[in-house]
């Protein structure tokens, strides 16, 4: 998993963010273990744990804000 993100990272070196979404805590805790045991570090990733829309559109009906809304904030502390 590590080696594809920094593959997709570096083919787009202007990319500010890339967010990776899990709507349940499992896959969520094995994307940052795979990550961990691939020595993945890249700033720019930010893996979300929260729920996944069926669509762009679905999240805009939701009173919460979105997930790239959080991980701006979340990346914008990491600099």
């Amino acid at each position: 998993m590590g080696s594809t993100l920094t593959t997709l990272l570096a083919a787009a070196p202007h990319a500010r963010c890339l967010v990776l979404l899990t709507g349940a805590k499992t896959e969520y805790r094995w994307a940052l273990q795979r990550l961990r045991d691939d020595a993945f570090v890249d700033k720019r990733l930010y893996v979300h744990l929260g729920p996944v829309g069926d669509g762009p559109w679905h999240a805009w009906s939701w009173r919460l804000p979105g997930c790239l809304d959080v991980a701006e904030k979340e990346l914008q502390t990491r600099r």
